[in-house]
């Protein structure tokens, strides 16, 4: 029976592809999977024209590439999503991510998913991911969003909302309404990536240009010696 013999070199690049291949694996925030159909109103102009969840940026997978709301909203209803720093009231600083105007189809609830690309954050830094009708003002007041009431599905957030209108500014300068904060969440989905690390797919390379090598190497050293002759 032959038998196969893995050398210190395969493993070695086994090992180091194993590594690269790492930085593929993410994390999904989600409390879609137990939501139990509850929902909350009204979102939309000319009130509370903006909604939103709070999170916590996992230690491990820090760019986020998506979130997902569950809404139901009239067809007639347009927003946009939005990434802010949370500062433990509001958001704060400068919009990490802004979407496009988006559309809604007016037949029940619907899943919106949102990709963002991949949006850095801090490793166990506070954000918020809203929905916001304030900058496309054509919202009819009258929508809704699922909920999880009364059930700490994430603990690294919550759900919180603001009645601002079409003024903007306030989403860094007025509290938000954390009323829900003790126990409620938006029926959500968060999914997160690894930051990128360069140095993992060049030593996956490398691994392998070495594996490479070694085998260049033996073939060379069992080659037959030529004899010449006079």
């Amino acid at each position: 029976m032959k038998r196969t013999y893995i050398t210190s070199n395969k493993l070695a690049a086994f090992l180091l592809c194993a590594s690269a291949a790492s930085c593929c694996a993410n994390s999904v925030i989600d409390t879609v999977s137990a939501w139990n159909g509850t929902t909350v109103a009204y979102f939309g102009l000319p009130n509370t024209a903006t909604y939103g969840q709070t999170i916590t940026a996992p230690f491990s997978d820090p760019l986020l590439t998506s979130f997902s709301f569950e809404l139901d909203l009239p067809a007639t209803d347009t927003f946009k999503a939005y990434v802010f720093a949370w500062n433990g009231t509001s958001a704060t600083g400068s919009p990490l991510y802004t979407s496009p105007v988006t559309s809604t189809l007016g037949t029940g609830f619907q899943l919106f998913t949102i990709n963002t690309g991949p949006v850095p954050l801090a490793p166990g830094g506070s954000y918020v991911l809203f929905v916001s009708a304030t900058e496309v003002p054509t919202s009819s007041g009258v929508g809704y969003a699922g909920i999880r009431l009364d059930t700490d599905a994430y603990s690294g957030g919550n759900f919180v909302f603001l009645n601002n209108g079409t003024d903007s500014s306030q989403w860094t300068t007025t509290p938000w309404s954390t009323v829900f904060a003790s126990s409620d969440d938006l029926a959500f989905k968060a999914t997160f990536v690894p930051a990128p690390e360069p140095s993992a797919f060049s030593l996956c390379l490398i691994g392998s240009a070495a594996t490479l090598f070694a085998r260049f190497r033996r073939s060379r050293l069992s080659l037959p010696t030529r004899v010449h002759q006079r």
